[in-house]
């Protein structure tokens, strides 16, 4: 990659965000974790006022605090954005639709290995891989 682009994680799954997180950086990715949704509005708005946004937004759909389909909707309402990446076990097709509104740009289905995600990822951003 010629630049690192910066990804948050918002997942209440501790292990999850470590085995993501992991994978991620490895690919050259710079990456925050956030244990919630509102914890992930926090660093996104904070990011975003230090003149270092937030590039891709993983969330998981249910999440305490706020969930995606919450987190999303409060992002549009504090003028912050970026495009988001659903992780979830629960994919519920209406909520997926309402996420494609507001910036939902792919989305995977738990259990996965961290290198697919890497992979989903990489494609995202275009990234040419080997």
């Amino acid at each position: 990659m010629t630049e690192r682009k910066h990804i948050l994680l918002a997942d209440d799954e501790p292990g999850f965000r470590f085995s993501a997180g992991l994978a991620l950086r490895i690919a050259g990715y710079r990456v925050s974790e956030a244990q919630d949704g509102l914890d992930a509005l926090d660093g996104l708005v904070r990011f975003k006022d230090e003149g270092t946004p937030v590039d891709l937004l993983v969330t998981d759909l249910r999440m305490p605090n706020l969930d995606g389909a919450e987190l999303v909707d409060a992002l549009k309402r504090h003028e912050v954005p970026v495009p988001v990446f659903v992780v979830s076990g629960c994919l519920d097709p209406e909520a997926l639709r309402e996420l494609s509104l507001f910036g939902c740009v792919e989305y995977m289905e738990k259990p996965f290995q961290p290198s697919e995600l890497v992979h989903r990822i990489d494609n995202v951003f275009n990234v040419k891989v080997a």
